[in-house]
């Protein structure tokens, strides 16, 4: 696969399956990448600031993902999907009816094979969100569990009567 040619393109051709474009793709990226981030360094003051060095790297990254076919908007969504599962449970806490909601439309999109890219992605990041809320121990109500369980111990273990 020429660097020329975006996965997309070559799918549109069935040259080859996605698995093995895939991989194809997999194997460039590296050189890809460090290419974009040369031409992105090259441009910079010497010495460069921390800042302006992570500056390029990510315009590195966004010109290599560009190359594998990615619109604009999807690359913005992958790197919030990874910002997103790197920040953990803490997201959990905002779970809302409106976010579940908008979770289910999206479930139905992917039921019916209407699912963008894109809202693979917020599907993605709307289920990571989800789980940490929905594994949250708070949420059982172990006050209700105890008192059940209280009752079926007293019902098949009957109290030993005084001798």
């Amino acid at each position: 696969m020429s660097t020329d040619e975006s996965l997309d393109e070559q799918t549109k051709q069935g040259s080859e399956s996605i698995a093995a474009q895939a991989i194809d793709w997999g194997s460039q990226f590296l050189k890809i990448l460090e290419l974009e981030y040369c031409n992105a360094a090259a441009e910079l003051p010497t010495p460069a600031p921390w800042s302006e060095l992570r500056r390029a790297m990510i315009r590195a990254f966004g010109a290599t993902i560009v190359e594998s076919g990615a619109d604009p908007d999807e690359i913005q969504d992958l790197i919030q999907d990874s910002l997103s599962l790197e920040q953990g449970p803490q997201e959990s806490a905002g779970w809302t009816s409106e976010l579940n909601a908008r979770r289910i439309e999206l479930i139905d999109k992917l039921i019916q094979q209407s699912l963008s890219a894109t809202e693979a992605a917020e599907l993605g990041r709307l289920t990571a969100r989800l789980r940490p809320y929905v594994d949250n121990e708070d949420l059982v109500p172990l006050q209700g569990a105890r008192q059940i369980h209280r009752r079926l111990l007293e019902a098949t273990n009957p109290v030993a009567q005084p001798e």
